[in-house]
């Protein structure tokens, strides 16, 4: 088998072709691995979009684009096989239009009668008629569609995929910039220039996206500073300033007041911004800090997460009765979810 008449890779070398005719037995197979190259190319760009960034827009205009083209000729083969109008396949620049097309190609029919067998008859009108109402429909339906669309990719997201990183900000230029249109992070992260001085830094910025339909997001801003020989002297002016704010004991919100992830000694400093009738505040996962020692990297990180939506770090490890293993697999999941690390 010649490498054009592989399956799907024969498009590529007819991408442009619209005089030729294709058989089902062509049509279907390149059709399905059409579609299905899509579905994952869409899934990876969703998932990894925030690699993407500021491109994610214009990387999905051409999956567009390069699906369309491929589309187009395939259905026009197909079409001018069964003796339909060529241009037919037009419709498919129509969400209904695809489906029509592709279910109108499968079969070898007389919908429509070709001038060369019968020359003294036309083409029946019907397509056309089929292509306008569908046109037609579709613009009404479009409010619908993007509904669907984004109820589809939440329910996607939340089954197979995860939430979404929407963004992802390591330019440490932006930090102030980054922690103050950070709702809370003004008041919670340090000011860099009143810290124990360090050799190195490292900023992360991380939005996340639950849900397209509900607008549900998650914020952090992380800091990552690294000491050398006065590591110990940060350390203990750390925890001395921090002391009297650390969560200090387990919360049904929480689940853990001090944990290990990824070399880091974290405790967490919770953002008392509920104030009760005697003004002291009540710790909720909405908005927090996490401050993390590292011995053998001599880093000390500071990591402020935010999300208004949010209850619960885990709804299955604040359950009575969860088993303290789950309990850390579900704190370091969403460590590895709503934090960037270095």
């Amino acid at each position: 088998m010649k490498i054009k008449d592989i399956p799907y890779i024969r498009v590529w070398f007819k991408l442009f072709d619209y005089r030729s005719k294709d058989t089902p037995k062509v049509f279907v197979p390149d059709c399905l691995i059409l579609f299905a190259v899509n579905v994952v190319l869409f899934t990876l760009l969703n998932r990894f979009q925030a690699y993407f960034i500021p491109y994610s827009l214009g990387v999905a205009i051409l999956l567009i684009v390069l699906f369309y083209l491929q589309f187009l000729s395939l259905s026009a083969r197909r079409i001018y096989d069964i003796g339909a109008p060529r241009l037919l396949c037009l419709i498919s620049l129509t969400i209904i239009g695809i489906v029509f097309v592709f279910v109108f190609c499968l079969f070898n029919t007389n919908f429509c009668v070709n001038d060369e067998v019968h020359p003294k008859k036309r083409s029946r009108p019907v397509p056309y008629i089929v292509s306008s109402s569908v046109t037609f429909l579709n613009i009404l339906l479009l409010p619908i569609y993007l509904f669907v669309y984004a109820l589809g990719r939440d329910v996607i997201c939340d089954w197979f995929i995860g939430p979404t990183v929407w963004t992802i900000d390591k330019n440490f230029n932006h930090y102030e910039q980054r922690k103050n249109n950070t709702k809370n992070a003004n008041t919670m992260m340090p000011d860099l220039s009143e810290v124990e001085e360090y050799s190195e830094v490292r900023f992360a910025y991380q939005h996340t996206k639950e849900s397209l339909i509900l607008d549900f997001d998650s914020y952090s801003v992380s800091v990552f500073l690294s000491y050398g020989d006065n590591y110990q002297s940060a350390k203990e002016s750390t925890d001395d300033k921090y002391e009297s704010l650390y969560l200090d004991k387990v919360l049904y919100s929480f689940m853990f007041y001090e944990f290990e992830y990824k070399g880091y000694y974290l405790r967490i400093v919770p953002d008392r911004y509920y104030n009760n009738k005697n003004g002291d505040g009540f710790p909720t996962v909405k908005s927090f800090m996490l401050v993390g020692f590292n011995d053998s990297k001599k880093t000390i990180s500071y990591m402020y997460f935010y999300d208004f939506d949010l209850d619960v770090i885990s709804d299955k490890g604040s359950n009575d009765g969860a088993s303290e293993a789950l309990k850390q697999r579900e704190m370091r999941s969403f460590l590895k979810t709503y934090f960037y690390w270095y």
